[in-house]
């Protein structure tokens, strides 16, 4: 398997900064990372985000068998299944009964279509949300100030702590050192560019539902 002439890091940077950008300026998005949120909303995102990270930590170690060096890239400390569970349950959410939005469930059967069809392209879906912890690591400030938490209730945005920057860097080496053809970093992009506009449409139904 030979690798790309154009190394995966410096593709899913430069094929997702307009979409990132555009993730940031959404009014739900900003509203969170201001902790202007009111604390049901800020519930109900985190209980969207459960059906999601659970839906792709289940299509990732389940694609462990075809492509091993998933395990590579995705490793314990990467998941946040465990810590949404905590922070919901601080919350007085049973994860059982959260039902996905329309474009969270629309997102989850697409993770499981990659799953089927390329596995190797859910590493783009998970660079994603792996990399939004940059910015979560700032929001989470302004969560546990505005919702008065100590540790729970936050996990989620914030996994690493002061850690954050050297536990992204050990994932992009990670991900970057993954043998992928033509095709398979093109699909790797693509899911990427996909999660984007699936996150930015989960804002938005999340955006309407605050605003009932």
């Amino acid at each position: 398997m030979s690798s790309t002439a154009v190394g995966i890091m410096d593709r899913l940077r430069d094929g997702t900064k307009a979409l990132h950008d555009a993730a940031e300026g959404h009014a739900f998005q900003r509203t969170l990372f201001a902790g202007q949120l009111p604390q049901a909303s800020y519930a109900d995102y985190l209980g969207q985000m459960f059906c999601l990270y659970a839906a792709l930590e289940r299509a990732l170690t389940e694609a462990q068998t075809a492509r091993p060096e998933i395990a590579d890239v995705v490793k314990e400390h990467n998941l946040r299944e465990k810590d949404l569970r905590k922070d919901l349950a601080h919350f007085g959410v049973d994860v059982d009964a959260v039902e996905p939005l329309p474009a969270t469930h629309a997102l989850i059967e697409r993770i499981g279509a990659t799953a089927r069809e390329n596995p190797i392209a859910l590493l783009g879906m998970h660079y994603v949300l792996e990399g939004s912890n940059n910015g979560n690591h700032f929001i989470a400030k302004n969560i546990r100030k505005a919702y008065d938490l100590d540790g729970v209730g936050a996990r989620f945005l914030d996994p690493y702590g002061e850690a954050q920057r050297p536990r992204w860097a050990e994932y992009k080496q990670a991900l970057g050192a993954v043998a992928l053809t033509e095709a398979e970093a093109d699909a790797v992009l693509a899911a990427a560019q996909d999660m984007f506009r699936a996150i930015g449409r989960i804002s938005e139904e999340l955006d309407a539902v605050r605003r009932r």
